[in-house]
């Protein structure tokens, strides 16, 4: 299932992945956590691309993990 808060977008040899969840300030719960590695793993699987850009939609790049969902963070760590 595709996460609307994580898309990315490819020109020329780079890949820009983007976090686009403005009403959370992209704060990372579990879901966006893992459509960002399946992203970079998808960067990585592409030997046309040679650069990734993360960046923040909306003037934010990450305000960091999302604290009241279910399962997002376990002692500072991403539980995934």
């Amino acid at each position: 299932m595709k996460n609307p808060a994580v898309r990315t977008e490819e020109q020329s040899h780079i890949c820009t992945i983007i976090l686009d969840h403005p009403d959370k300030k992209n704060a990372v719960d579990r879901p966006t956590a893992e459509a960002l590695h399946a992203a970079f793993e998808q960067f990585e699987a592409n030997a046309n691309l040679r650069v990734a850009v993360l960046w923040g939609a909306n003037g934010t790049l990450c305000s960091g993990a999302e604290r009241f969902a279910k399962g997002a963070v376990r002692h500072g760590q991403f539980d995934i």
